[in-house]
């Protein structure tokens, strides 16, 4: 918009035949209005984009239009990814937290489930059959021994639904099973499965959306 600065030309004498002079004129000024609003404090800031009317077309398609089409188009482009970090750093902290109400829930299940798994491993011990070494169920770091703190140790679940020295898992997340509970909230997990099967050790390791059906001669380790 075009403003108007009144001005005022005088002249007073001095000593010395020398004049000082105070003047001042009229200015017209197309400027443009920046305002950041943030909660509840509000900031503006005034551009002069041109003084003279006859750049007014020029100053008005360079100074504000394009400018606020590309912060329009930037914005369009950059909004999924801008919304990502957002998530990353702000939100959705909820959803990567583990569910403790589950987890106290699992503890129940395994303490239940341990009288169970002892009886049925004790009858397969007779028979050479099925038997769970150790299974462990999350955010698998490698297959060393160290697994990090976002898994859990699933033997004495799995031992409880040895059957017949079978053992078989349907393409679920595993999560959702007695003595199961999601370490790893929003991240891959792997369930791996160390057994022995008529005297020799095996070995499996199956993501958390396939099925595992065991024994298997493939699964055994030479």
């Amino acid at each position: 918009m075009f403003q108007r600065v009144p001005a005022v030309v005088r002249t007073f004498p001095t000593s010395g035949n020398k004049k000082s002079d105070f003047s001042g004129k009229w200015l017209r000024h197309f400027f443009a209005c920046i305002r950041l609003s943030r909660g509840v404090n509000s900031y503006e800031y005034d551009v002069i984009l041109c003084d003279n009317q006859l750049d007014l077309p020029r100053a008005s398609l360079y100074g504000v239009f394009v400018p606020l089409m590309a912060f329009h188009v930037v914005r369009l482009l950059l909004r999924p990814w801008a919304d990502e970090i957002s998530a990353f750093f702000e939100g959705r902290v909820e959803d990567r937290q583990v569910d403790y109400a589950r987890k106290e829930d699992a503890i129940k299940e395994i303490e239940l489930m341990r009288e169970t798994a002892e009886r049925i491993r004790e009858g397969e011990e007779k028979k050479q059959g099925l038997i769970i070494v150790d299974a462990k169920y999350g955010e698998l770091i490698s297959d060393s021994g160290y697994d990090g703190d976002r898994t859990i140790d699933v033997t004495i679940a799995l031992q409880s639904l040895v059957s017949d020295s079978k053992l078989l898992l349907y393409d679920a997340a595993k999560s959702r099973l007695p003595g199961f509970y999601d370490p790893c909230p929003c991240e891959e997990k792997l369930l791996r499965v160390m057994y022995r099967f008529r005297g020799d050790l095996h070995k499996v390791i199956v993501k958390d959306d396939q099925p595992l059906c065991i024994p298997k001669q493939s699964h055994r380790l030479l």
